[in-house]
């Protein structure tokens, strides 16, 4: 089994099994998989290691000049059965 990636893309299908992304996250790659409208969004994976910068600029690069939201979430707040985050 290859290693899950560390920025996962909410709007190119459904997130990998075992990728530990939140409920809301989750539901939003759900909705895009059905072809609803999505904003374009990426969910940063928990890890070891730093991002790559350069992959996190081509990440942004993908959702445009902005502005942008951004909603962060500790591993154990937001979860696949339930969200605990403001």
């Amino acid at each position: 089994m290859s290693p899950l990636p560390r920025i996962l893309s909410l709007t190119e299908g459904a997130p990998p099994e075992g990728a530990a992304i939140g409920g809301k996250a989750r539901g939003l790659a759900w909705l895009a998989g059905l072809g609803l409208p999505v904003p374009p969004a990426f969910v940063l994976l928990p890890g070891e290691s730093p991002v790559e910068l350069s992959l996190l600029e081509a990440h942004l690069a993908k959702l445009g000049s902005g502005p942008w939201a951004v909603r962060s979430s500790a591993t154990d707040e937001d979860g696949t059965t339930a969200s605990f985050a403001g």
